[in-house]
């Protein structure tokens, strides 16, 4: 199964995802999902459109997570951005430490 099917489920990863690492890795997890769900398939005419349904599907999940993961880094970014301006402006105008607490939290 995993060498007859292999390529034709490569190829629908690689299409989404672009990287050939992460398709590789997405096809392989596509794979072991298709077995660890096989007896829920009722029509095993249907095997290969499901199989590439799932391999796309797990492209997408693959492609969301990512994004998801990456987010946060750009927020902390950005919040440190914000952090150092306030300790900027904080030594310049003597503003206390509560105050500038106060101003950050008001501002998320």
């Amino acid at each position: 199964m995993f060498r007859k099917y292999y390529g034709q489920i490569y190829s629908i990863c690689l299409s989404i995802l672009k990287n050939p690492h992460d398709a590789e890795e997405v096809a392989s997890d596509a794979f072991l999902h298709a077995y660890l769900k096989i007896d829920q398939l009722s029509n095993p005419d249907k095997f290969l459109p499901w199989l590439k349904k799932t391999a796309c599907n797990r492209s997408k999940d693959f492609l969301r997570n990512r994004r998801k993961e990456a987010m946060p880094l750009v927020k902390t970014k950005n919040l440190l951005t914000i952090y150092y301006s306030f300790c900027i402006i904080r030594s310049k105008m003597n503003i206390s430490h509560q105050i500038l607490r106060s101003i950050s939290i008001l501002n998320f």
